[in-house]
């Protein structure tokens, strides 16, 4: 991806992020007032959600602003330890609400109450919601195919996260209040959220591992390593000796440093024209990848 690529999805991302906080601004009001009104567990599992939406959303809104600008001498290895900094805090934010509210739920499940009338209008909260989702997940969809940075794929799942839940609890707000004279129905929102809890929790500390594995700068799983060393072989006439292999992923792109000896009669251009062919062959196994090829360090 060029530079002016990478730019435009940027400043696209930062338009929707942007206008995607105006739209949960608004809806976390509503939500904050209409969870403490109601007192339905799926409410407050809501106002979780669109906390995490309108942090999310406002962060990388700034976070894309200032990655339009020319970054390189700042971050010379990329931003992907900014994003994940941030991916963890955001995650870490989550996972403390959806705790709260699963031990809500299950003290819910074994004392049922009966669903409040009042859910109806959060009902046609939730309908609002749903279409709103319905817009940024295929803007977010597009920048997504255009742009594949960590970002854009990042931003793509919470999307789709978020027209997921809604559109769940939209359903279950909906059978909780039609049939909210009915005993059995009382325990099904406590068990939706329970659910919805587990489900989130599972992928708030997938997401928040592979920031950590990112932050501490652990290699490639061994399967990429492998296929850096099968192409390592197809070129072992060009070089003399091979000293040592270090990789280390930055948001989606694989570094990789290796450290070659050559003939003393090697020139320049036979290294760099090597180099070349390399990152060639490295890009059909690892599609994004940065090669680097140390001649001189420690003996």
């Amino acid at each position: 991806m060029s530079k002016q690529e990478q730019n435009d999805s940027y400043k696209s991302q930062q338009k929707v992020s942007f206008f995607n906080f105006l739209a949960e601004l608004p809806n976390f009001i509503a939500v904050t007032v209409s969870a403490i009104i109601s007192g339905s567990l799926i409410v407050w599992m809501d106002f979780v959600d669109s906390l995490g939406n309108v942090l999310n959303s406002g962060f990388v809104a700034l976070l894309s602003r200032k990655l339009r600008r020319d970054l390189k001498y700042e971050y010379n290895y990329g931003v992907g330890k900014i994003e994940a900094i941030s991916s963890l805090a955001c995650n870490g934010i989550l996972i403390c609400g959806l705790i709260f509210m699963l031990v809500s739920s299950v003290n819910d499940l074994i004392s049922p109450k009966e669903p409040s009338g009042l859910l109806i209008y959060v009902v046609v909260l939730k309908v609002i919601n749903v279409a709103f989702d319905t817009v940024f997940l295929r803007a977010q969809y597009k920048i997504k195919k255009e742009a594949k940075t960590a970002i854009a794929t990042t931003e793509f799942h919470a999307s789709l996260k978020s027209f997921l839940f809604d559109s769940v609890a939209l359903i279950s707000l909906l059978i909780c209040w039609i049939f909210r004279d009915i005993h059995a129905v009382w325990y099904f929102s406590p068990i939706i959220c329970i659910a919805l809890s587990i489900w989130f929790f599972v992928g708030a500390i997938q997401r928040s591992r592979e920031s950590v594995q990112m932050l501490t700068d652990r290699t490639l799983p061994e399967a990429e390593q492998m296929k850096i060393m099968s192409v390592l072989s197809c070129f072992h006439d060009r070089y003399e000796k091979f000293e040592f292999l270090s990789t280390r992923m930055s948001g989606n792109t694989a570094y990789i440093d290796l450290k070659l000896n050559f003939d003393k009669n090697t020139t320049y251009g036979e290294i760099n024209a090597l180099c070349a062919e390399i990152t060639a062959k490295m890009k059909e196994q690892i599609e994004d990848c940065r090669v680097s090829i140390v001649i001189d360090g420690d003996k």
